[in-house]
């Protein structure tokens, strides 16, 4: 072998998409890598490739994000897609592209990820900790049958949903859509998540909101806003699979106040009955009233890892997961 590391080149681009498809997922397209590295607010990601000769072995990618806790911003660093070609694993390369990015990738604070089977172990070797993990907590609107195991989630969740949605709870139009990020571009301040303010989260600007939903190529995001038009409070944006009927809640938004789910499950059980709604624990309990642990996942949550470069300011509480507020949006990359 004649193995090399480079931080990655526009040359390399169909090359690192083909290793993608050949050891990820045959499914990974230009258009995405293209988005998810190149297009997102803070600019193209930090990319690690790995070759022998002229042919690319490895690939080791992060995101850039901003991180907030309280009023302090850092830049996290999203470990993502890191894969190694199936003809050349078990021979270091992961570990080694790891090194090169903690050696040559600049201005990340703290790096973090929800990392598999198969790389956490690598990730720990190079000085990850595990901080979660972090689980499901589920809504069950309707059941099968008095005999099925959704009845039993009904029974402490999807049983206490009013019959009747809000009249302010409501799906939003493309159009309205564009119209609220809008707004947010003209009033920064009066948008934004809700997170205690001892936990450290992804920032969701507007340019963040449209890279991450509107330009992403994965199409299918549904969004939901309380409040009147043009005076929303809350917008909860959602992913639904119309095959395990499970209707996943990706970010929960906030104009100047905490939003609650319980006021969009009404609506969401006409709009999918008998449906699976699932959020993340480390969602603020005040906001997912209703909510109870996946009695089906029980000790099968994301493991959450982070390595951080502190500055003297981030908490030691960022490997625990009740130091972050994260969301699954922030764990899914499609």
């Amino acid at each position: 072998m004649n193995l090399s590391v480079h931080l990655f080149q526009p040359e390399d681009l169909l090359a690192c998409v083909g290793l993608l498809q050949a050891g990820h997922d045959p499914a990974f397209s230009s258009a995405r890598f293209t988005w998810l590295h190149q297009q997102a607010p803070l600019g193209p990601s930090a990319i690690a490739v790995c070759t022998d000769g002229s042919r690319v072995v490895g690939v080791y990618s992060v995101i850039r994000k901003t991180l907030r806790l309280g009023e302090r911003s850092f830049v996290g660093g999203r470990d993502v897609d890191p894969v190694v070609h199936p003809d050349y694993r078990g021979r270091g390369i992961f570990s080694r592209l790891l090194r090169f990015g903690l050696e040559n990738f600049e201005g990340i604070d703290v790096y973090f990820n929800f990392a598999n089977k198969v790389s956490a172990p690598g990730f720990r070797r190079q000085g990850w900790r595990d901080a979660g993990p972090i689980e499901d907590r589920v809504c069950q609107l309707g059941f099968r049958s008095p005999l099925s195991r959704d009845f039993l989630i009904w029974l402490g969740s999807g049983a206490i949903v009013s019959p009747r949605p809000s009249a302010d709870a409501r799906e939003l139009t493309a159009d309205e859509v564009e119209a609220l990020l809008t707004r947010a571009d003209l009033a920064p301040d009066s948008f934004a998540v809700y997170p205690p303010p001892a936990r450290l989260w992804v920032e969701r600007s507007s340019a963040y909101l449209r890279w991450r939903y509107l330009k992403n190529p994965q199409t299918g995001y549904r969004w939901f806003a309380h409040g009147a038009a043009g005076a929303e409070e809350s917008v909860a944006i959602c992913r639904h699979d119309p095959v395990k009927n499970r209707l996943t809640v990706l970010d929960v938004l906030g104009f100047g106040r905490a939003p609650n789910l319980a006021l969009w499950l009404p609506l969401w059980r006409r709009l999918f009955p008998g449906a699976w709604v699932g959020v993340w624990s480390t969602m603020p309990v005040s906001s997912r009233r209703g909510f109870i642990a996946n009695p089906l996942r029980r000790g099968q949550g994301h493991p959450l890892l982070v390595r951080s470069f502190p500055r003297g300011d981030l908490p030691s509480t960022i490997h625990r997961p009740d130091g972050w507020f994260l969301t699954h949006g922030d764990l899914e990359v499609a």
